[in-house]
């Protein structure tokens, strides 16, 4: 069965973005350039969310992309990976099954948490 998150769900997760990018910004700032990236190359949302918790990205793998291209992504998340603030990524992906990783990422790109509520076919 699959829950969908509440609108207390989604402002908490918006709450603690703003505090990240607050007291970290230029952590925030690659954060938010590796989700508009994701966008821009149309990737799923779940692959970003596959690669930050290095679990296998399964049937989320783009397909049809030029694998250099698949590789200079990799190499961008594994950059903001790689940095010290490497814990506070996995606490914003810490329980995406509440939120989700694509309503994560959108709220991210900015997008108000009222407008996510309900189901979505975005991954």
């Amino acid at each position: 069965m699959i829950t969908l998150p509440s609108l207390g769900d989604l402002n908490k997760t918006k709450d603690y973005l703003r505090e990240v990018q607050q007291f970290h910004p230029e952590f925030y700032e690659k954060l938010l350039y590796i989700v508009s990236l994701t966008r821009q190359l149309q990737f799923k949302y779940a692959y970003l969310g596959s690669l930050i918790k290095d679990k296998d990205p399964m049937d989320n793998s783009p397909s049809n992309v030029n694998g250099y291209v698949l590789r200079l992504y990799n190499q961008q998340v594994q950059k903001l990976k790689d940095k010290q603030d490497n814990a506070l990524l996995n606490q914003i992906f810490a329980d995406p099954y509440e939120v989700g990783f694509a309503k994560i990422c959108l709220l991210i790109l900015g997008r108000a948490p009222e407008s996510l509520l309900g189901s979505s076919i975005i991954k």
